[in-house]
C-alpha cells in the first residue's frame, strides 16, 4: 500500500494557522495526515483549552498565519524563546527538495532507512517538542531557573524513611534498597551493542587505557580497562548532562566537566572539578558559573592552573568566555579585548593550538550569531588572557548568513592551521562549509569539496570536526593532517579536504556505526587510534590513516548505563521481561532476559506497553516512522 506523508512545510503552516486562533496558546502535535484527496490535515492540542483542532489546507490561507511564519530561518536551537521558534526550527530543517522526494518516492523531508522511512532532519526536533511543551505549560518557555530552586528545596529536605544523605555534597540518595542496572545490555539498534548518546570523551593523556565518556542523560563513566567495565562517577549529582571533558595534562587525577546537553535543556550547574581521578567532585564557582551550560573547557597544556570555559546561560540567553588562573577556583569573565567588548554570544566550540618555537599557543573560540553579528571567530595569542576579533571565514552570502552552528579545531601538526565547520540558513539560501587556515585565522581556504552533499539536516544538533595524524612514508614520515567531520554520518579526508569520503557509511547496507555523530578523540599515543561518541553510544576505532578500508569500529558501549528512556513498560507476571522506547534507539524488549535485549522496532521509540492480563500482547510506538 502507498504511504502518504505530510511535508514538513505543510506541518508547520498548519500549525501556524492554529497558532492564528489563539497568539499565546502553546501547542502540541499530535498526528498529521494527508487524507485520500491528498488535503493536508493536522491536530493539534490546545495545551490552554485542552481541546484538539483540526486544520485543513483551506485555513492555510488564512491572512493571520504570516505572523507566525519567519522572515529568517535560523537553525538556532540554542537560541528559542518559546514554542513558536521550535516551529521555525522545525520548518528549516527541510532541505530535500519535493522534486527529489518524488524521485524517491518519500514525502519532503524523508529519508530512507533500511526498508523503513525516517523524517531526515527532524526526529530529535520532534522528540524535543514533545518534551518541551508539557515542561512550559501554561507558557510559551520554560522557567530554567525553576529547576534550580527545585533542587535547592530538595537539598533541605529531610531523607526519605531508610534513605541518607549524599556523601558526593550535592543531592540526596534514594531508600538504602539495592538497585540493580537491568539494561539494556547486549543490545543492538544500529551497528551495537548500542546505549544512548555520547557527547564528550577524554584519554588520560598519561596511561590511555583509562578514559571518561560524558553523556546526555547518563552522566561521566571512567574506565581503567581500555572499555573492557565501566563505573559511574556522577550518580549524587543534581543532573546526569555531561557536555564537555578536559584533563590536567600534568596531573591526570585532576578533571574538569562541563554539565548540560548542547544549551538545549535547564539541566546544568555549571563546571564540575575532580581531584583524586573522579572518586569526588566539587562544583566550581557556583557564583558565576552555578547554572550554565559548559560546551568547552580548555587546560592550559603548560600552565594548567589556567583554565579558559566557553559556558551559555539557558536561563538569560547567550553566553560568555571565563577564564581562571587558580585551578577553576573562582573564574573572571573575560571582557578585554584588542576590538571591543567580547560579545554576549553563544559561544559553542573552542580549541588550543600546539606549542610553536617560541613556546606561545593561539587559542581559538567559535559562537552563534549574535544580534547584528551573524557569527563569531575570536583568537587569543596570551593564553585567554584578551581576546582578538577576526573576520569570520563563513560570510561569503550577500547579505551575510546568521550561523546556526559552528564548531573548530586546532591542527595536531602545524602550530598555525585551524579547522571550521560552520552551518547557515536563511530562507532557502544555505551554507554548508569545511574551511581551513594555515596563518592562524587571519585567511581561509573553503575544503567542502563535495562534503556539501553528505546529510547536514540536524548539523545544529550533531556537528563536530577533529583531525588526525598521518605519518606519512612517501614523504620521509613527515606528519600531515586527516580531518574528520561528524554529522549524522562520519565523514574523513585523506588528502586534506581535495576528497570527503564517508567512513561510517551511515544508512548503507555496510553501515559500521549508529547515526548522530557527536565526538571524536583521538588516542594521546596512537596516531592510529580514536574513541567516537554518538546517539548510539561509543566506539574504538583503529585504522585510522589515508585508506578507509582500514578503519575498523568496535563498538564499547555495554555496561555504559546511559541510555536515554521515553517510556517504560513491565510485565506484570514477569519482572524480567521489560519494555523501553528510546531516544534514536527504537524499542528494545528483554523478553525474560535482562542480559540479552532485542530491538522489536526502529527510530526513536515512543510509547510501549505489555498487557496486564496476557504479556503476549505488547504495543511499541516510534516518533517520525511509517512503514
Amino acid at each position: 500500500m502507498k504511504q502518504r506523508y505530510l511535508t514538513v512545510p505543510a506541518i508547520l503552516l498548519a500549525l501556524a494557522a492554529v497558532a492564528s486562533m489563539s497568539p499565546n496558546l502553546t501547542l502540541a502535535l499530535t498526528s498529521t495526515h494527508r487524507n485520500n484527496s491528498g488535503s493536508t490535515k493536522a491536530k493539534a492540542i490546545d495545551l490552554t483549552t485542552r481541546k484538539v483542532v483540526e486544520v485543513g489546507a483551506g485555513s492555510l490561507r488564512n491572512p493571520a498565519v504570516s505572523a507566525y511564519l519567519p522572515t529568517s530561518r535560523t537553525l538556532d536551537i540554542r537560541k528559542f524563546a518559546d514554542a513558536k521558534d521550535i516551529f521555525r526550527i522545525l520548518e528549516g530543517k527541510v532541505e530535500e527538495s519535493e522534486e527529489s522526494a518524488k524521485e524517491h518516492d518519500l514525502g519532503v523531508g524523508m529519508i530512507a532507512v533500511g526498508g523503513e522511512k525516517e523524517t531526515g532532519g527532524l526526529d530529535a526536533m520532534g522528540a524535543y517538542l514533545y518534551w518541551f511543551t508539557p515542561r512550559a505549560f501554561p507558557n510559551n518557555r520554560i522557567d530554567g531557573s525553576a529547576y534550580q530552586r527545585a533542587f535547592a528545596q530538595r537539598d533541605k529536605m529531610a531523607p526519605a524513611p531508610g534513605g541518607k544523605k549524599s556523601s558526593g555534597g550535592i543531592g540526596t540518595l534514594g531508600l538504602t534498597s539495592n538497585w540493580q542496572y537491568i539494561g539494556p545490555n547486549n543490545y543492538s539498534s544500529y551497528n551495537g551493542p548500542n546505549t544512548g548518546r555520547v557527547n564528550a570523551i577524554a584519554y588520560d593523556p598519561i596511561v590511555p587505557t583509562t578514559f571518561y565518556v560524558g553523556s546526555a542523560g547518563g552522566g561521566i563513566w571512567k574506565t581503567i580497562d581500555n572499555g573492557l567495565t565501566f563505573a559511574p562517577l556522577s550518580d549524587t549529582w543534581k543532573f546526569l548532562n555531561v557536555t564537555s571533558i578536559a584533563i590536567n595534562p600534568k596531573n591526570t587525577s585532576i578533571i574538569y566537566v562541563g554539565t548540560g546537553d548542547l544549551n538545549l535543556y535547564p539541566y546544568s550547574f555549571g563546571l564540575m572539578k575532580s581531584i583524586d581521578g573522579g572518586q569526588t567532585f566539587t562544583n566550581m564557582d557556583t557564583g558565576n558559573l552555578g547554572s550554565m551550560t559548559i560546551m568547552s573547557v580548555l587546560v592550559d597544556p603548560e600552565t594548567p592552573s589556567i583554565v579558559t570555559v566557553l559556558a551559555d546561560d539557558y536561563n538569560n540567553g547567550g553566553g560568555a568566555i571565563w577564564r581562571s588562573t587558580n585551578s577553576g577556583s573562582t573564574f573572571t569573565k573575560v571582557t578585554t579585548t584588542a576590538n571591543g567588548a567580547l560579545p554576549n554570544s553563544v559561544w559553542q566550540s573552542g580549541g588550543i593550538s600546539i606549542i610553536d618555537d617560541n613556546g606561545g599557543r593561539f587559542y581559538y573560540a567559535v559562537g552563534q550569531a549574535n544580534g547584528a553579528s551573524p557569527g563569531e571567530f575570536w583568537r587569543s595569542a596570551d593564553r585567554g588572557k584578551t581576546w582578538s576579533k577576526l573576520l569570520p571565514p563563513w560570510n561569503t552570502a550577500n547579505p551575510m548568513l546568521p550561523v546556526a552552528s559552528v564548531v573548530l579545531t586546532a591542527s595536531p601538526t602545524n602550530k598555525d592551521a585551524v579547522y571550521v565547520v560552520v552551518f547557515s540558513q536563511q530562507l532557502t539560501t544555505i551554507q554548508k562549509h569545511v574551511l581551513k587556515s594555515a596563518d592562524a585565522g587571519t585567511s581561509w581556504t573553503d575544503i567542502t569539496n563535495g562534503i556539501d552533499n553528505a546529510d547536514w539536516s540536524q548539523a545544529w544538533y550533531d556537528i563536530f570536526v577533529s583531525v588526525a595524524t598521518y605519518f606519512d612514508p612517501s614523504n620521509f614520515g613527515l606528519p600531515r593532517d586527516i580531518p574528520f567531520v561528524g554529522l549524522i554520518d562520519l565523514l574523513g579526508s585523506p588528502d586534506e579536504g581535495f576528497t570527503w569520503p564517508s567512513v561510517g557509511f551511515v544508512y548503507t547496507a555496510t553501515s559500521k556505526i549508529h547515526p548522530d555523530q557527536h565526538a571524536l578523540t583521538l588516542h594521546p599515543t596512537d596516531a592510529t587510534e580514536a574513541l567516537l561518541g554518538d546517539d548510539g553510544g561509543l566506539y574504538r576505532v583503529t585504522g585510522i590513516g589515508p585508506s578507509t578500508a582500514n578503519f575498523k569500529f568496535t563498538p564499547l558501549s555495554n555496561g555504559l548505563g546511559i541510555t536515554q528512556v521515553y517510556r517504560l513498560a513491565a510485565s506484570t507476571s514477569n519482572p524480567d521481561q521489560v519494555m523501553a522506547g528510546l531516544q534514536d534507539n527504537s524499542t528494545p524488549n528483554s523478553f525474560g532476559d535482562l542480559q540479552n535485549w532485542k530491538g522489536v522496532y526502529s527510530g526513536d521509540g515512543g510509547y510501549c506497553s505489555i498487557h496486564p492480563l496476557n504479556s503476549l500482547i505488547q504495543t511499541a510506538s516510534a516518533q517520525a516512522q511509517s512503514g
